[in-house]
């Protein structure tokens, strides 16, 4: 098991992250989360067509 750095659990389910010279562990949840709030954020622009299903 590994910690994700964005919420601290523990995880078997993750992606790594690459940013700069460094790689990120951040699970499956927290990748989730961070592109449902992406999605949110284009939708308020005006990009309604843009499905999360």
């Amino acid at each position: 098991m590994v910690e994700c750095v964005r919420c601290h659990r523990d995880t078997n389910e993750f992606v790594l992250v690459p940013v700069e010279q460094k790689v990120y562990i951040i699970c499956h949840d927290c990748v989730r989360e961070i592109i449902r709030k992406y999605v949110e954020s284009i939708k308020d622009k005006g990009f309604s067509d843009i499905d999360m299903t």
